[in-house]
This record gives structure tokens, C-alpha cells and sequence, in this order.
């Protein structure tokens, strides 16, 4: 019975200690991802690379990378080669028509409570790394429904800022 009591005040003692760092972290991450996402809309693909870690687990539409079109899997790849990437995804597309294509979308962040991968992802294509305790997931949701409606950027702390480790989109 005191043992039990004790254990009680014990987590709720705790509780506020958590959800103060989570609150002091989710302040640090929310600028970044707003910044991440004026660079995204922007279709800055410099802008874009500062936000991206050394390397970034890619997982999704290969064709982004230069595969041929319809490859899909995960790759590691690092910073430039991801902006690289991206550049020529906006050039392709052009400012305008990105644009447009954005303004449907809506955006979150989540703070991950667990290990794995996504509630969309019916098949499986995320790795179990994908997404670690802790990390932030931020979210680009164009309207329908499923993991090729989504783009996810995973956000973890590296050294003194957040950034980019893990990405998923099915162009």
C-alpha cells in the first residue's frame, strides 16, 4: 500500500518536470517547422537544404532521386543531394503551380509518443526507425486520404537545432 502511494507521488511529481521540457521543445521545433514550411512553399530549395540533417533517410517515390519513374523504396541520402533533388522538382513544376498546389494543403506537428511509422501507412512502407520517441513529425496533407496524400519531414534534435532525418513523400 505505501509502496503504491509512494510510487503515485513519485509520477506526479514527475509529470509537470515532462511536460515542461516537452512544452520548452515543441517551442524550439514550432519555428523551424514554420520556417521549413516558407521554404517549402516557397519552392527554395537553398532555403530548404539548411533544415535537412547530414543525412536523411528518403523513403517514398524514388523518382524524386532520379529513379526511373515509378521506383519506390528508401535511400539514404545527404543534404545536397535532397536539395539537389528538390530544385529540380521545383523547376519542373514552376513557382506558380507550386504554390497552388500548396494552398490546398494543411499542416501539423506531432510529437512522436512511440517508435515506428504512421497511422496512414496501410502498407508498410516506412521502416520501424522511421520515426524514434521524441522526434517531431511534421505534416503536409494535400486533400484525400492515405500515405500519397502526405508529405512527413521527421525532425530530431542534431547537436544545437532540429533537423530533417527522415522524409517521406510520393510525388
Amino acid at each position: 500500500m505505501i509502496s503504491s502511494l509512494a510510487m503515485m507521488l513519485v509520477m506526479a511529481l514527475a509529470m509537470p518536470a515532462a511536460q515542461d521540457t516537452q512544452a520548452a521543445e515543441r517551442a524550439q521545433v514550432e519555428p523551424v517547422a514554420k520556417s521549413l514550411m516558407d521554404a517549402f512553399r516557397k519552392g527554395d530549395a537553398t532555403a530548404l537544404k539548411a533544415f535537412f540533417g547530414d543525412k536523411v533517410l528518403f523513403v517514398g517515390d524514388l523518382t524524386l532521386l532520379g529513379e526511373p519513374r515509378g521506383t519506390r523504396g528508401q535511400r539514404e541520402v545527404t543534404r545536397d543531394e535532397l536539395a539537389k533533388a528538390y530544385a529540380a522538382l521545383f523547376t519542373g513544376i514552376g513557382n506558380e503551380k507550386w504554390d497552388a498546389l500548396l494552398k490546398q494543403t494543411t499542416t501539423s506537428l506531432t510529437r512522436a509518443a512511440q517508435k515506428g511509422g504512421h497511422p496512414d501507412d496501410s502498407k508498410g512502407e516506412l521502416p520501424k526507425g522511421f520515426v524514434l520517441v521524441g522526434d517531431y513529425v511534421f505534416q503536409i496533407t494535400f486533400p484525400g486520404s492515405g500515405m500519397d496524400d502526405l508529405i512527413l519531414f521527421v525532425l530530431r534534435p542534431t547537436g544545437a537545432k532540429w533537423q530533417v532525418v527522415a522524409h517521406w513523400a510520393d510525388y
